[in-house]
């Protein structure tokens, strides 16, 4: 684990007598049922667990358990329970970013596609660009296999519009190619989503006529 993580989450990797360990303290209590590992004992349990043979399983436990939550927290971020949302995300971020980084380099991708595209709304209110774009190198690549199209269209379009944010000359491509894929895929929801974006970005260098028939076009979906 990167940072805080719950009973939940340890139970998702097989951790057993959690209080045991807490009681040992090799483990961290916090508050809101929150718990820690040193850093000391973090960096040394991760160097040990490298050297397992079934290490990788772990490492996949580890990032569809916060893949799941991600997808399950995303919705929420729209509704009235929004701000305890945003602070549980907050809590976990170490954690995502490890899950991230684990799929760009073991899954190809697909669980870091999730995660990005299920907190759209999170990296857009807190403004936590870097996390957002970590999966844009692979994005970028012309041989994305493992990704489903609908998924990757939706990570295009989530993460170009976030680029866009920092200026990025490329997000206006990004976003047209994941409206693309989602058109293919038959995805309503995430054209509408990726076009109202492309209007928005049409819309302040001045191109008002493009911005209308993109608007229009979101609203008849």
């Amino acid at each position: 684990f990167r940072g805080a993580f719950d009973a939940t989450a340890a139970d998702a990797l097989g951790v057993a007598e959690l209080d045991q360990l807490v009681e040992a303290g090799l483990v961290q209590s916090g508050e809101r049922g929150q718990f820690r590992l040193l850093e000391t004992i973090r960096v040394y349990a991760d160097t040990r667990l490298q050297n397992l043979p079934d290490s990788a399983v772990t490492y996949l436990r580890h990032a569809a358990h916060y893949a799941a939550f991600t997808e399950a927290a995303g919705p929420m971020l729209e509704g009235a329970s929004a701000a305890s949302i945003l602070g549980q995300i907050d809590d976990n971020l170490p954690n995502l970013r490890a899950a991230i980084r684990w799929s760009l380099s073991a899954d190809g991708g697909v669980i870091a596609a999730q995660i990005t595209t299920a907190l759209r709304v999170y990296w857009l209110s807190r403004r936590a660009v870097y996390e957002a774009r970590l999966i844009e190198p692979l994005l970028m690549s012309a041989d994305l296999p493992a990704i489903p199209p609908v998924l990757l269209g939706r990570a295009l379009i989530t993460v170009g519009y976030v680029a866009s944010q920092q200026g990025s000359l490329q997000s206006t491509a990004q976003i047209e190619r994941g409206i693309a894929l989602a058109r293919q895929a038959g995805s309503l929801a995430d054209v509408a989503q990726g076009l109202a974006y492309l209007g928005m970005l049409n819309r302040y260098p001045g191109n008002f006529e493009r911005c209308e028939a993109i608007l229009t076009e979101t609203i008849t979906l």
